[in-house]
């Protein structure tokens, strides 16, 4: 492994807390696009054995190698328990992918609420193993509300609780009659509801990406459709500087629901939306465009009226094995404009379940901002798997770590019989007043032959720092970031 130095960061003050900042000068690294994929027979079971070999790429009808390629089994072994002076962020018991049930009211109708919950609670009640499997509302006001919801990050993980779902009713006929109301807006200023609409799914997957392995969310929704009829009140509509325009009565909120849905399969979240609600009107067919749309470009799956009881078993198979295989296009390629991906598989009878476009929006690195995000947070963040040794060090007030990175959900590519990725490494002390550095930054370049691949993908990648333990600090929180896909993991330590 290669080790290269970046410049020392710097620490500002923002809102009476210190954060760290990352002056970030190492080489860019050429970007690549990851396909996350379910294969399934005809049958409907998953395809399991697949190499890379099998599959065939073409971007904007391109033909496309693969350089990076992997089995994502969400059956795991089980983590070891730390043993002394070990930490980890992922304790025994944290589950490889996640299942989020949002049950929309914001975009629903009264009269079928009933229809609704029953669908759902018969759809739950046949899912064998719902540990990893959570339920929210999407309130009239626009806020999530959790009726089953995930574990607070940074707590010990808690067995599963396995029979949640027989509950499943009264659970949520009481949340509906404590949350449901009027809403804030009239109906037919749709653009207030569909940006809330848009901030709660993007808040979400920001909360989901902090998680290992897939994460799924099967949204049961009436939806909104992709172009609004606004009468003479039309006009833009701005939503994270992107434009959705104005034409005549209409407003095309599209490029929105490519940006979002671009946004949230960046963060590996995958959206089953179900257009459930089976309300009947001439804009049904816009409303499933807007759905399909959603589902096509995070790697997810449209479902009709009814489909409830086959998206949460179909969200739960991905979840269990799926792959993922990434190709590099050429850096012209990179020019804003909306892409199209198809993908085939060698395997006769395979049917592939992936993102049929995206964005090909110039590279920008976002590795400072991940870091002061990790390092101002509340509790640690597993999407990179982390587990640490910590001991005394050689001198006086310092501690020695022995980390060991995870480089399963890494992205490392492979070309010329080399495996090659870059890290970015951070050490931060936190203290009463907020992060403070410890230690100079460093980025990991990461280059190995086949052989050295192999040990460290049985092993973990080693990295071991000393580190001061000024007075005021009483925990050091590690940060990585994968500079190539954005993954973030960090891990928070004592120090006695």
């Amino acid at each position: 492994m290669k080790y290269c130095k970046y410049r020392m960061m710097k620490s500002f003050i923002v809102q009476a807390a210190i954060f760290i900042v990352c002056a970030w000068r190492a080489a860019a690294q050429p970007r690549v696009v990851s396909l996350n994929v379910v294969a399934t027979d005809k049958q409907g079971q998953v395809v399991t054995g697949l190499k890379a070999e099998d599959f065939q790429v073409q971007d904007d009808g391109k033909s496309q190698p693969i350089v990076m390629f992997r089995v994502n089994d969400g059956k795991h072994p089980a983590q070891a328990a730390p043993g002394p002076h070990e930490y980890t962020n992922r304790p025994p018991g944290t589950p490889m992918g996640v299942t989020v049930i949002l049950f929309d009211l914001l975009n629903g109708s009264f009269t079928d609420r009933e229809y609704m919950v029953i669908t759902l609670v018969k759809a739950l009640a046949k899912v064998e193993s719902p540990g990893n499997v959570y339920l929210y509302l999407l309130t009239n006001d626009g806020a999530l509300y959790p009726i089953h919801p995930m574990p607070e990050r940074g707590a010990e993980a808690a067995a599963p609780d396995q029979n949640w779902t027989s509950q499943t009713r009264p659970l949520l006929e009481a949340a509906i009659q404590k949350v449901y109301g009027f809403r804030p807006v009239d109906d037919r200023d749709i653009g207030v509801r569909v940006i809330t609409t848009f901030k709660v799914l993007s808040d979400l997957g920001g909360q989901l990406s902090a998680l290992p392995g897939r994460k799924n969310v099967v949204w049961i929704t009436n939806g909104f459709p992709v172009q609004a009829n606004f009468g003479g009140l039309c006009r833009n509509i701005v939503v994270w500087n992107v434009t959705a325009p104005c034409t005549g009565n209409f407003v095309d909120f599209a490029p929105v629901v490519r940006y979002l849905a671009d946004q949230l399969d960046a963060l590996g979240v995958s959206l089953y939306p179900v257009d459930e609600w089976n309300v009947d009107g001439g804009d049904r067919m816009l409303v499933k465009e807007t759905l399909d749309q959603f589902a096509a470009m995070t790697a997810g799956r449209s479902y009709a009226s009814g489909g409830t009881k086959e998206a949460i078993p179909d969200a739960l198979q991905a979840m269990h094995l799926s792959y993922t295989l990434a190709y590099q296009p050429a850096p012209k390629s990179w020019d804003g404009k909306y892409h199209k991906v198809k993908l085939t598989c060698a395997r006769k009878g395979a049917q592939l379940q992936f993102e049929q476009g995206y964005i090909a929006i110039p590279p920008v690195d976002n590795t400072n901002r991940l870091m002061q995000v990790a390092a101002a947070g509340n509790s640690d963040l597993s999407a990179i798997g982390l587990r640490a040794t910590v001991t005394p060090g050689a001198g006086p007030h310092t501690v020695r770590i022995q980390l060991q990175i995870d480089p399963s959900s890494l992205t490392i590519v492979q070309q010329n019989n080399r495996y090659s990725g870059q890290l970015a490494a951070v050490y931060a002390g936190l203290t009463a007043e907020g992060p403070k550095q410890l230690a100079k930054p460093a980025t990991l370049a990461l280059d190995w032959n086949a052989q050295q691949y192999d040990s460290v993908a049985k092993d973990g990648i080693p990295l071991t720092e000393e580190l001061p333990t000024p007075d005021g600090v009483h925990r050091i929180r590690m940060i990585i970031v994968d500079t190539r896909s954005n993954q973030v993991g960090s891990l928070t330590v004592p120090v006695k």
